[in-house]
This record gives structure tokens, sequence and C-alpha cells, in this order.
């Protein structure tokens, strides 16, 4: 199945997600002693090393400037979508409050052929900067993903969404024409890591403004990028490597390893 196949594809990033996040709490803290007071400890640091020079931190962009061995890794660390693959390549839902099925309601059969596939966002979810997460924002992505004059961004399975709903900040309502056996993956971890959630508020001027170029230029994919990850980029230094490090509002709690250095 291809969720299955992919999820070798992300090993490396998800595997440092998954064990890494915790529930909330006060970092950088242990017990020890017979006093059970919590005594400071050292910041958890790692350094790893991909075969390849990093050229963004979105999947999409990423492959439209070349094969870059070790970025869907660093991806995973910065982004987010809906749903996630846990390691017996399931569907774990991420920024979503549950994964769409038909026996929870979130994914609708209709008499007529179509589907509808209905997500909500978590409460609390927020952009690196603080921005709240919406439904707006995936409308936005949405928009993205069948504007054919930015190819890099199109997926074909998005064509077959007749339209996107939001009928509030959280809620996003996407009616299908016909059945897509994979459209729970949506703005999630779908076929190549692509389509996640993109930051309206960071993006929408400029790519109102038609210069395509200039878009995919924009510091943002890089040295100034924005997310909704378990860790957001601290340092982007061109040619070398990536800093990034714990998000302490990650919705999911913040991550037990304080920062990464790829």
């Amino acid at each position: 199945m291809r969720v299955r196949n992919r999820f070798a594809y992300v090993l490396a990033g998800l595997t440092i997600l998954v064990l890494g996040c915790a529930s909330p709490g006060a970092p950088g803290q242990s017990s020890s002693g017979s006093s059970g007071q919590p005594q400071p400890s050292s910041p958890k640091r790692l350094v790893a090393a991909v075969a390849s020079t990093p050229y963004a931190l979105n999947a999409s962009l990423g492959a439209y400037l070349g094969s870059a061995p070790g970025m869907e890794a660093i991806g995973a660390l910065v982004n987010s979508g809906f749903v996630i693959v846990d390691n017996e390549g399931n569907l774990q839902p991420l920024l979503a409050e549950e994964v769409p099925t038909v026996e929870n309601g979130g994914w609708k059969l209709l008499p007529n052929g179509k589907m509808d596939i209905k997500w909500v966002i978590r409460d609390g979810a927020k952009w690196h900067d603080g921005t709240p997460v919406t439904s707006e924002d995936i409308a936005f992505t949405y928009q993205l993903a069948i504007d054919r004059d930015l190819a890099i961004f199109v997926q074909s399975q998005y064509r077959i969404i007749e339209s996107l709903e939001t009928p509030d900040s959280r809620t996003i309502i996407a009616h299908w024409a016909r059945p897509f056996l994979y459209a729970n993956l949506a703005f999630g971890y779908g076929n190549d890591n692509s389509n996640l959630p993109l930051p309206r508020h960071l993006l929408e001027t400029a790519y109102k403004a038609g210069d395509s170029e200039a878009f995919l230029n924009l510091p943002y994919w890089t040295s100034a990028f924005v997310g909704t990850g378990p860790f957001r980029l601290k340092q982007w230094e061109e040619g070398t490597g990536v800093t990034v490090t714990a998000n302490d509002a990650f919705v999911r709690g913040r991550p037990k390893i304080d920062e990464i250095e790829v």
C-alpha cells in the first residue's frame, strides 16, 4: 500500500518526531537526588548529516530545485500536516483532531458517486510565528495545488476536489467529484510530502502579485521559513546546513530534544 511504501521515505525525520515529542512541560529539568527537587540539566542537542545540500524547507520547492537526499527528513522536523504515518504504516492525526473515516462521519460517500471529507484543525495549532493555523491557510494551499501557472505545487489529485468549504476558522470540507482512496492524506503526508499547509498570512500577497519567479525565490522557503512542525528554524546556512530548535508551542507537545543541527 502506498502509505506503507512511503514510510521509509521519511523514516529518519519521523523517528525523531515520534520519539522526541512529549507532553508539554518545563524544558531542561530532570529529577535527581534524595530531596526529589528538580535539577537543571544540559540542553539535549543532536547533530546529524544528510548526503546533500539543503535547497528549501518545503518538499514541493525542494523537488523542483533538484533531488536532495535527506531533505524529506529535515522537512518533517519543521513541517506538519493533518496526519502522520506511525511505525506500522497507520495514519494518526497530527494537526487535525482526527483522521476522517466513514465510521466517525468525517468521510462521507454520497449516493451520486461523489464524496465529502471533513477536517477539523486542532485547537491551539499555530505557525512558528504564533499565528493560528486556520481553514483559510488550507484554502490558500489548495489554490496553489491547482494553479497550473505555478506548476511545482500542482497535484493532480486535488483537481478531483470540486470545491473546498471553510464554514469556520478550524473546519474544512472538501467536496470530491469521485471517490479517491488516499483522500484522507490530503494536506498531510501524502504521496510525496508536498502540499502541506502553507501560511496564507505570509505568502498570499506575494502570490497575488503574479510573479512566479519572485514567489519561488522568497526568503520564506529558506532563511525565513515558518512552519507548524515540532521544531522551528534557528539558522539557515547556505550550502552548509540547517539548525532547528524545539517548538515550545507545538500542538502535540514540546519535543524532548532541544536542538538539532543538520
